[in-house]
């Protein structure tokens, strides 16, 4: 197998345990790639031989791409690859495989892959007979496009480890995809101690490493979307935890979420204190946040537990449970007797109505009541 095809295979079997059903085509798994509205297009029914066609676009250039470029057709049904065929663009960029089958069960997917300039990209290519598009970028080293439009972290204790779950969601807003001088894209600051749970969402487990402090990425960037998720922990943590988060892009905002009970708010006053948010007590949390940090830019904060065990987070709940249920019990069984009473109250009175509508309307009672005339 030549090197070109195993990266290929390598990158397409990662995509496939990443990505849900995919929208119109994408690229590197983050934009669309595929015409509008392709996503709609109706699929041929299993067991259809079509032909698959598409074009190659350079997105930089805004051009079609020159003849001679390779191109891969795989389907992905339930997380399996299938290579389907291999072909090459003509000098309009366009390329075509005949007679290929629609995947079994009409689960599956049927993808266009290409590699250009050392990154994969890849689009949906559609099986109804329509011409799919699958864009490629030049290369730059410039990240001025590139921006985090938002980054959540979100901290709990568990089990005796502080747990941190984090979202970062950036953008690449440039025609061309970024690769970094040194070769590593992507960088996140960890507290002291972490340790990841699981590889990171979204980026590709061989090109991630963990350093002291840090985990970063080598993945290229290309334009559109890209959401990155982190989860890692600090086994027994200390009273009070110190953190500190460097932004390597321009972030629009970064925001960091405590529960309500059993934790502090993050302290000092780098961060904003926004409020308590969420409706359930239990899920209820701090919400503390910065908007507008520049590249480069850096945020610290101070996590600090308000118990000392979770024994005592446990008790101190279901004392706060028993006091819930001690107040609302007897309001409820009162509101039940007021309404047994009042529900009396209004049988009897119209028992009332009735008796004395039936004496007031009885013959007999009008004869007795009639005063009696004296004899002539």
């Amino acid at each position: 197998m030549s090197r070109f095809a195993f990266l290929t295979l390598f990158f397409v079997v990662w995509l496939a345990a990443e990505i849900a059903p995919p929208a119109e085509g994408a690229h590197h798994g983050t934009r669309a790639g595929g015409p509008t509205g392709a996503a709609k297009t109706p699929q041929a029914s299993p067991g259809d031989s079509k032909e698959i066609r598409g074009r190659v676009v350079n997105g930089t250039l805004n051009r079609p791409a020159s003849a001679g470029l390779e191109v891969r057709l795989i389907s992905i049904d339930g997380g399996k690859v299938h290579p389907l065929g291999v072909t090459k663009t003509d000098a309009s960029g366009r390329f075509a495989f005949p007679g290929v089958k629609a995947p079994q069960g009409g689960k599956g997917h049927l993808l266009a892959v290409t590699q250009y300039q050392g990154v994969p990209y890849m689009a949906l290519a559609p099986s109804g007979g329509e011409e799919g598009r699958l864009l490629i970028f030049d290369l730059t080293q410039d990240p001025l496009g590139i921006s985090v439009e938002a980054h959540r972290v979100w901290v709990r204790f568990e089990e005796g480890r502080l747990v941190f779950r984090e979202a970062i969601r950036l953008v690449n807003r440039g025609k061309a995809t970024y690769v970094a001088a040194g070769g590593e894209t992507l960088a996140f600051s960890l507290p002291p101690g972490a340790e990841l749970l699981q590889p990171p969402g979204g980026l590709n487990p061989q090109g991630v490493r963990m350093g002291p402090g840090s985990v970063s990425s080598f993945d290229p960037l290309p334009p559109g979307p890209k959401q990155v998720d982190l989860l890692y922990a600090i086994s027994d943590p200390p009273a009070q935890l110190h953190v500190e988060k460097k932004f390597r892009f321009p972030t629009k905002r970064f925001a960091v979420m405590v529960p309500e009970l059993g934790m502090r708010l993050p302290s000092p006053s780098d961060l904003k204190y926004e409020g308590v948010f969420g409706e359930d007590i239990g899920n209820r949390a701090h919400l503390a946040s910065k908007a507008d940090l520049p590249a480069g830019g850096r945020v610290r904060f101070i996590l600090s537990r308000d118990v000392d065990s979770p024994f005592a987070e446990s008790m101190f709940l279901g004392i706060a449970a028993v006091v819930v249920l001690g107040l609302a019990v007897p309001f409820a069984l009162r509101r039940r007797r007021l309404a047994r009473q009042g529900a009396g109250r209004k049988e009897r009175k119209d028992r009332a109505v009735r008796v004395g509508t039936s004496v007031s309307a009885s013959p007999e009672s009008g004869a007795a009541a009639a005063p009696s005339m004296p004899s002539p």
